[in-house]
């Protein structure tokens, strides 16, 4: 199976990686896309044998195509991503680009029938209207990869869904979750900034602190 690697060096993407090398006789990788980490995008394009890589931020894809050489070519930007999606030869997209960023390349890839192995949840928050309905007539298939999603999917996977009558997702705690309901009346966002056990960055802890 090759698979089309967007977000190469974030976790989700780490982690597929390590999966891969477990199961060399499996997978294989047709691309890959990184935001600026471009240090540890190189090892892993060695490693792979990967011809092409996009990078979104245009700085570190000058530094890339230093590191790289002309041996392997870097796209560049948004553009250069969906130049992937829509061009190489893969079986399998794995979104794992964070925030809106991923929405056009799950769209892209559903429009061409492929399956998507999406972690990127804004896909779905921006437009899952539209994406439920372009699954509906095209080959394409969405396959939920991130904690929860994954989990619901491989619950209800070869159920009858007249026969579920809920399904209850848990928190996953976060620095508030012992505090009564009317202390949170005077919490701040440093208060909310100390995740006791992720870090994850500013806006996707303040995200998960809210349930945002």
């Amino acid at each position: 199976m090759k698979i089309l690697l967007l977000g190469a060096t974030g976790s989700i993407g780490t982690s597929t990686i390590n999966c891969a090398r477990r199961h060399r006789d499996e997978f294989s990788f047709a691309a890959f896309s990184v935001n600026r980490n471009v240090e540890n995008l190189a090892p892993i394009v060695k490693e792979f044998g990967v011809k092409r890589v996009a990078v979104g931020d245009e700085a570190a894809a000058i530094s890339a195509k230093a590191i790289l050489g002309s041996d392997v070519e870097v796209l560049t930007g948004q553009d250069g991503i969906l130049s992937l999606v829509n061009n190489e030869d893969y079986d399998v997209l794995l979104n794992a680009l964070v925030g809106a960023a991923g929405f056009r390349s799950t769209v892209a890839a559903i429009k061409r029938g492929k399956r998507v192995a999406l972690a990127n949840k804004e896909s779905l928050v921006i437009g899952g209207d539209l994406i439920t309905s372009m699954l509906a007539s095209s080959a394409g298939k969405l396959i939920p990869v991130d904690s929860e999603h994954s989990a619901i999917a491989q619950c209800v996977n070869g159920e009858d869904h007249g026969d579920i009558e809920s399904m209850t997702v848990t928190a996953s705690g976060g620095p508030f979750r012992t505090r009564s309901a009317e202390s949170l009346d005077t919490v701040t966002a440093a208060d909310a900034l100390k995740h006791p056990t992720w870090n994850m960055g500013a806006k996707i802890t303040i995200d998960s602190a809210t349930l945002m």
